[in-house]
């Protein structure tokens, strides 16, 4: 009669998966994963303060284009200024060569207006 095959020991097989469960359960204890999850980690937190510096570009740009806009009108402002403060020299200058002025024939320096673009030539001597 022929031999009936051995039955498998689960008794052994219990044991080996017990220890491969152990063993594969030290692998998280290896050098190289512990390294590799740091620098994942690592990579994470690049990646968030990245995220955090593109969040605060945004904001510079829209703030710049907001500059951008506003300019055009403060130059009309400055060029209005600089048109008053101008004008107002002269007329200081003028003020001072009319107060100096001892004779009818000597000509009188004129005076602008106080408005940019307007002029006071047709005042009378």
């Amino acid at each position: 009669m022929a031999s009936l095959p051995v039955p498998p020991d689960f008794e052994v097989i219990s044991r080996a998966h017990a220890d491969l469960s152990r063993e594969l359960g030290r692998c998280g204890n290896l050098p190289t994963l512990q390294e590799g999850n740091l620098i994942l980690q690592e990579l994470r937190g690049f990646r968030a303060e990245m995220r955090g510096m593109r969040e605060e570009m945004r904001e510079m740009r829209e703030e710049m284009q907001g500059m951008r806009e506003e300019m055009p009108p403060m130059r009309e402002e400055i060029r209005e200024t600089k048109a008053l403060v101008t004008n107002s020299n002269e007329n200081s200058i003028a003020r001072l060569h009319n107060s100096q002025l001892i004779s009818p024939d000597q000509p009188l320096m004129p005076l602008r207006s106080h408005l940019p673009g307007q002029s006071t030539s047709n005042i009378k001597q």
